[in-house]
This record gives structure tokens, sequence and C-alpha cells, in this order.
């Protein structure tokens, strides 16, 4: 059975751990503990009809914690970023966040930067009364734009909202628009009651897959490197200089520093000539 790894980081309190543990266990408890380093939870789940084993990490969302669960970032196929609908904080770190998956997944690979503090494109003085985003279709702009590494971010505890909007803090359409410009899912759901929490890990577990079979169906580039040319049996060297007594003499600037080298190249030539008689 093949084995998907996938990390869930997010601000600490955003309902991380509620919905792995509504995903896996079908329970929810106000009762959690605080996550120390990372935590770790197993499920079978059934991907384009093949059946997988979803290996999912439950980090720290603590500051004090982040260069440990970071360590735990390495090997993952894909990444769950979770913010409270009610917390425009949490929202304005998902950038940072996914810039920590990107740099322990990717390497040297990675973005330089991302879309930064989606507070300050000004947006939300654009959008339209929070009783319209709840139903706001998705936005179908920048379709366009892939990330280099799946990440789906997900608005948590859409429960604490109001039918009028009134607790939510980051409208729908807002967060939509911001991951669509990253390439990025964008999920909703509610650990308490588990609304939407299957979808989240379905998408995350369909990228992941996704992904790794497209980088196998690739052509591989790896060890050909750049190999040296050489000339055919029976071809007699280029003129590019294959033989070092028929190489030209540098091109070094200055009268009388091109005569020296010239010389001096001429006079090795005639002694490799000597010798060879």
């Amino acid at each position: 059975m093949s084995v998907v790894k996938l990390v869930v980081v997010g601000d600490s309190h955003v309902g991380k751990t509620a919905m792995i543990q509504q995903f896996v266990n079908r329970r929810f408890t106000t009762d959690y503990k605080v996550t120390l380093g990372a935590d770790f939870a197993a499920k079978p789940i059934a991907v384009n009809d093949m059946i997988v084993t979803l290996q999912i990490w439950d980090t720290a969302g603590q500051e004090r914690y982040r260069s440990l669960s970071t360590s735990y970032f390495k090997g993952c196929e894909a990444a769950i970023v979770v913010f409270d609908a009610t917390s425009e904080e949490s929202f304005e770190h998902v950038p940072a966040w996914v810039d920590d998956v990107y740099r322990s997944v990717l390497g040297p690979l990675a973005p330089a930067s991302l879309t930064r503090s989606p507070a300050s494109s000004g947006a939300a003085s654009e959008q339209p009364p929070p009783s319209d985003l709840s139903s706001a279709p998705p936005s179908s702009s920048p379709a366009s734009v892939v990330a280099p590494f799946p990440v789906i971010v997900v608005a948590n505890k859409l429960d604490l909202c109001d039918d009028d909007g009134g607790a939510r803090k980051v409208p729908k359409r807002r967060a939509q628009e911001f991951c669509d410009a990253n390439g990025w899912k964008y999920r909703e759901c509610s650990a308490k009651f588990g609304d939407n929490v299957d979808e989240v890990f379905k998408v995350a577990a369909a990228v992941a897959v996704e992904r790794r079979n497209a980088s196998q169906s690739a052509p591989s580039s790896a060890g050909r490197g750049v190999g040296i040319r050489r000339p055919a049996r029976g071809q007699p060297p280029s003129s590019t200089g294959s033989d070092p007594r028929e190489a030209p003499p540098s091109s070094v600037e200055g009268g009388g520093l091109r005569v020296n080298v010239a010389r001096r190249w001429q006079a090795s030539k005639d002694r490799c000539s000597a010798c060879s008689k």
C-alpha cells in the first residue's frame, strides 16, 4: 500500500489537531493540549481507484517550537495550511507558513518570495458586505498559476461565523483570490461539526498522488551530466585546440605581454617538434 505524507501547519489554536482528529477518529473535543514539536496520525483513503495511507503530521503552531516543527516537513508530498476564519492575524501568517514548507521541501529550488501580506493588497475594502461573501463563487482568475509544491489553504471554524458574516474576519472571496494568485487550493471547513473536513484531506491526497505520478512519468535527466565530446575514431582533432601544441596563444590584453606570450608558445612548440624527431 502506497504511503502519502502530509503536513498540517498554521498558527496555534486554529484547529489543526481538531481537524485531524475529526478526519481520523470522527471525534471532536475542546480539551486539546498544545502540540509539542509534532504528532502523527494515519488513515487509509481511496484516491483514483487506489488505496493510499495518509501519513498526517500535526505540527506545533507556537513560535518557540517552529524550528523543531520544520524538521518534520522534509519528505512530505503536500501541505495543509490552516487559519481561523475569525482571526485576521492567522490568515496574515499563511505566507510565512508556506515559506517554511517551501524552504524545507524544495531547498534551493524554493521561490524567493510569495505574495506578501494578504492584508496589504487593499482587497478587503473593495469586497462586498460579508453577507454576500459566504455564498460568493470561487474566483476564476489566474487559474494558470502553478505552485511549485502542492499547498491547500483551509479556513477553519466556520461554525463560529454568523450567518450574516459578523464574526468572520476573513471573507471567502478575499481568501480565494489570494490563494488563486499563488496557485494554491482553497477550502473551508468546520472541525467541530466535520463539515468539509474529509474534502480537505481528499484534495490533499489527490494533488500529492498526481504530483508523484507526474514526476515518475517525466524523463529524468539525473546522472546524465555533460559528457566530454570526443572526435570519432580516425577523425583528426578539431581546430579548436584538442592538441595543446596547436592551440593559439592566449589573447591577453597589452602589446608587450601579448608578444611575450606568443614567443613563449612558439618556442614551446618548436621544442616539442624537435623532441619528436
